[in-house]
């Protein structure tokens, strides 16, 4: 009931506002018809008013009685309109703009094209030669998102999954490429091919386009969507912006049962001072000699040599004592959640060349927040065991309780110059940095491992990951052959370069699994079952270099003194070369006697790993007694190296056979060479070596002469790649108890076909409607398998015959005022995606079934409801999310499948502007509490669990001081176009 009563309190405060009256209508020259963008309407003898948008439109909130609006323009007359108001209603003034027959003085305008807000990128969206969905800056703010992920969610046809992960059209990271102004950076994530967006947060975002269809000047890679993360860069006006927030978590927020452990001094920033550093005693471990041969001291058999011998049981000692003891978490109350953030930016006039004036724009940012989450549930699994079962059988099924904090610190540098007219030179530096820290407890019944029926397994896992990035572009954009006499007009060359270097750090990873029997309460580390108790330390590096350049030549048709130049020929270059070193060190902490030793101490974790159960833990008549000590269990093999390098070019031509028929056509050659070795030699390794050439058509058709209709009509090749983790010869699991993931050397490309077609209908600036079809034919997909001859579980990936994927989609973004001049301030946005795959084997059980792509919904829906009055510095934003049941992850049968279960979240976001300087910003994520599941279903019966967490209801409230507000430049109009 609670829910329901919050959720009516946030639509009523959206319409609480509608009840206004007023005058509004559209602003054009008396003598062309021309309309008229940012024409001041001021309410006479007072200063209260309201300027024209792009398309001449103005609205302005007026007190029952009579007015007269005062209409002042550049170079035009001031016009004054008397209006008679009455009380609900908005009278329709249309106005008529005569010219001034002389100007008091010369006015300077300095123009900034507008970019950030949603009707530039609905503009980009109409003129692109491919189809764009994107959101802007305006938008993530009206909907209080936090990072780049959390702003491509609220593009059509893009979903991110339980893991984070982005998907477009139902295809996951293989079938996407992300890039930061159009330089694309490579997959992060050692396991997939995902890139870590979330470390990049909005506040430093012009927009993120998505182009769903695929030209030649796209990486070859963008199946699904081209993911372009636009940086902010020259500065309309100067600007000093200082954040700060405070957010509260229903489940997690003062909770004193929040899981923690002790750190390191800086775990707050996300940095590990050293104290997880892998001891000394253990990387550099001596060895010892015995029989003419030698081999390092910490092997199974150290207990044992040094109970004889000093030398060994010093070293075994110290080294078992090196290693921390804490090896579950404990409780601790979660405080509350925090950001801050400083933003400063201006532009400089440098002077004038020719009729130009120099601008150097410069942009300087910090943020940094710190989250804290503690989620109960359950995790399971599940066994299907044949044709005439009449259910699923029990795996296992474990109460889960998790503490994760993640703090998240950013910085970036951007520099703009403009020195003449049309050439434009930039570069930026981004560094993010972000950890992970979680403990997390498992226990319950394990009957599919644990032989003894009467034993409880209890499993725990300390963790911190630290990811950080540094991304360093140039980019310049020049245009020559400008003036009149030029031979060759307007021929745009465009070059980049960006250095990426990413590395992600898992210091002293700590798995302790213990079953307790529950009738004689015995404690048991069974060696043969689990794991014993083991730290890891693995760290993952990458390093990208990529260089490119575009040059784009238009020509005429027939008419030289043609003005706009729309056919052009383009051609490019690029080249991405990337390198990784993946490198895993495990070591387990045994004990000859480690049931006995746990049950002594009543399974009490932090006196069984104490110092004084470490090491030498007694000397008897000149015989060291040895309690638990470390084995070495590196293998060589799960470290590697891997090198990726793409070489692109590319030629095509755009061309109008008629005014409102354009063709854009041509092909892009891309060699891809993927090779991984590892570190041990006896394991085998290959290299992906082709060269692809990737047609592609696009066709857009002008529909009517105002150019509010558009068909587009696209046809295209692409390529989808193996993974380095994929195509790695080494072996790896996630969680005790869970699968091992085999990489696979043999893997191959997978070549795409794309069929889109997109109707647009623009009736406004700032609006649209689109309607979307498009289908996809893979040879060669790559798929999850499980290793049929494995007797435990085991998954590698495999190509598979073919596969097909197909959908459609739906856009739509209005304002209301053509319901009911009330609703004026008042916008509605939403899309939806209706999409459906099949793919070819990824399974391993007697009957041969397709499955769906992992992570593709049949049903994708957005919706956002908006309220904006600028008079009274308020914006209201209510906007939603639903996503139907997902495949999750695969399992040996069909039946097991885990399958993330379908959510509807709904957020709310208020901003109140409370003076020139401080702007309020309140709101509420996940407004219904809906929680995360995924279950396999059987028949009719969907109640198998695999996992169900608590997502609670969120809470956040920020402050934003804008100490700065008039434009850099004084004396001088700023205008935007």
């Amino acid at each position: 009931m609670k829910h329901l009563i919050l959720l009516v309190l946030i639509i009523s405060t959206f319409f609480s506002a509608i009840a206004q009256s007023g005058a509004k209508g559209v602003v054009t020259d008396g003598e062309t018809g021309e309309l008229l963008a940012f024409v001041s309407v001021v309410i006479q003898g007072t200063t209260k008013g309201v300027t024209t948008d792009f398309d001449g439109n103005y609205s302005i909130d007026l007190s029952p009685g009579t007015h007269t609006l005062v209409f002042s323009y550049i170079s035009y007359e001031n016009k004054e309109v008397e209006v008679v108001v009455t009380e609900g209603s908005f009278n329709k003034i249309d106005v008529q703009m005569g010219e001034s027959s002389f100007m008091a003085e010369t006015v300077t305008i300095v123009g900034h094209k507008t970019k950030n807000d949603e009707a530039a990128v609905i503009e980009e969206a109409k003129k692109a030669e491919v189809a764009v969905s994107a959101t802007s800056s305006e938008e993530m703010q009206k909907k209080a998102v936090n990072n780049a992920q959390d702003a491509v969610k609220t593009v059509t046809g893009v979903a991110v999954d339980q893991s984070g992960d982005v998907n477009v059209r139902g295809m996951n990271a293989r079938y996407i490429s992300v890039g930061i102004n159009g330089m694309v950076i490579p997959g992060t994530d050692p396991e997939k091919n995902s890139v870590q967006i979330d470390l990049i947060p909005t506040s430093f975002l012009n927009s993120v386009a998505v182009s769903k269809t695929f030209s030649p000047d796209l990486p070859g890679n963008s199946t699904g969507g081209a993911i372009d993360i636009r940086l902010k860069d020259i500065p309309k006006e100067r600007f000093f912006k200082v954040k700060a927030g405070v957010g509260f978590d229903e489940v997690s927020t003062f909770n004193p049962n929040y899981l923690s452990y002790n750190g390191g001094s800086m775990d707050w920033l996300g940095y590990d001072d050293g104290t997880r550093l892998i001891p000394e005693e253990l990387s550099d471990q001596p060895f010892y000699a015995e029989n003419g041969d030698t081999t390092l001291v910490l092997t199974k058999n150290a207990a044992i040599k040094a109970r004889r011998n000093d030398s060994i049981a010093s070293y075994v000692d110290a080294a078992a004592k090196s290693i921390s003891n804490q090896m579950v978490g404990h409780n601790v109350m979660a405080p509350i959640n925090r950001s801050i953030s400083i933003s400063m930016g201006d532009t400089f006039h440098l002077g004038k060349s020719g009729n130009h004036t120099r601008l150097l724009g410069l942009i300087g940012g910090l943020s940094y927040r710190n989250k804290y989450e503690y989620r109960e549930g359950i995790a399971g699994s599940w066994e299907w065991l044949g044709e005439d079962a009449e259910g699923l059988n029990e795996n296992f099924i474990l109460q889960s309780k998790e503490g994760r904090e993640t703090p998240n610190l950013n910085s970036i540098a951007i520099v703009s110059f403009e020195p003449w007219d049309n050439h434009k030179f930039g570069g930026n530096i981004m560094y993010n940095h972000s950890a992970i820290k979680s403990a997390r407890t498992l226990e319950g019944k394990f009957p599919s491992m644990i032989s003894n029926g009467n034993s409880v397994y209890h499993s725990n896992t300390i963790s911190f990951m630290e990811r950080s990035m540094i991304n360093a572009q140039f980019m310049a954009d020049q245009t020559f052959g400008t003036g009149d006499s030029a031979l060759v007009k307007n021929v745009n060359v465009k070059y980049a370069a960006n250095y990426f270097d990413f590395v992600q750090d898992e210091p002293d990873l700590r798995f302790f699994s213990f079953d307790v029997d529950a009738v004689d309460s015995s404690f048991y580390i069974s060696k043969s079952e689990y794991t014993v108790p083991s730290h890891y330390w693995r760290n993952l590096h990458d390093v990208q270099q990529q260089y490119k350049a575009d040059i784009k030549i238009p020509f005429y048709q027939g008419n030289k003194d043609k003005k706009d130049l729309k056919d052009y020929i383009k051609f490019g270059t690029l080249y991405s070369g990337k390198t990784r070193d993946f490198s895993e060190q495990t070591y387990y902490v045994e004990n000859r006697n480690m049931q006995t030793a746990l049950t002594e101490v009543n399974g009490d974790a932090d006196v069984f790993f104490a110092d004084s159960s470490m090491g030498v833990v007694s000397i008897d008549n000149g015989s060291n007694s040895i309690g638990n000590y470390v084995e070495d269990q590196t293998d060589i093999g799960n470290s590697y190296t891997g090198i990726s390098n793409i070489f692109a070019n590319y030629g095509m031509l755009s061309f109008s056979p008629t005014k409102r028929w354009k063709v854009i056509g041509g092909v892009r050659m891309e060699n891809t060479f993927i090779t991984t070795k590892s570190l041990d030699t006896n394991n085998l390794s290959d290299t992906v070596d082709v060269t692809d050439f990737l047609p592609a058509i696009n066709m857009i058709f002008g529909l009517d002469s105002a150019e509010k209709w558009k068909l587009r009509i696209s046809v295209s090749q692409t390529v989808a790649r193996p993974t380095m983790r994929e195509t790695a010869p080494f072996s790896s699991f996630q969680f005790i108890g869970g699968p091992i993931y085999v990489g696979n050397p043999s893997l191959r490309r997978t070549l795409i076909t794309n069929l889109d077609a997109r109707l647009e209908y623009y009736p406004r600036r700032g609006e649209n409607i689109t309607l979307a079809a498009y289908r996809k034919f893979f040879e060669d997909p790559i798929a999850m398998m499980y290793i049929e001859e494995a007797a435990n579980d085991e998954i590698t990936w495999n190509n598979v015959p073919s596969a097909t994927l197909y959908g459609a989609e739906f856009e739509f973004r209005k304002r209301l005022d053509f319901i009911h001049s009330s609703l004026t301030n008042f916008d509605f946005n939403t899309n939806a995606s209706y999409i459906i795959s099949e793919m070819d084997g990824h399974f391993v059980d007697s009957l041969s079934v397709t499955r769906s792509f992992i992570g593709q919904s049949d049903y994708l829906v957005n919706f956002g409801l908006g309220y904006k009055n600028d008079k009274k510095g308020l914006s209201l934003n209510l906007s939603g999310n639903i996503f139907t049941d997902r495949l999750n992850a695969i399992n040996r049968s069909r039946f097991t499948d885990q399958e993330q279960k379908g959510q509807f979240q709904l957020n709310f976001v208020a901003i109140k502007k409370v003076n020139d300087f401080m702007t309020l910003n309140f709101n509420v994520r996940n407004i219904l509490g809906v929680d995360d599941v995924v279950s396999a279903n059987y028949g009719a019966v969907d109640n198998y669990p695999y996992s169900s967490l608590n997502r609670a209801r969120t809470y956040s409230l920020s402050l934003k001081f804008d100490l700065m507000q008039r434009p850099a430049v004084k004396n001088k109009e700023t205008v935007e176009y």
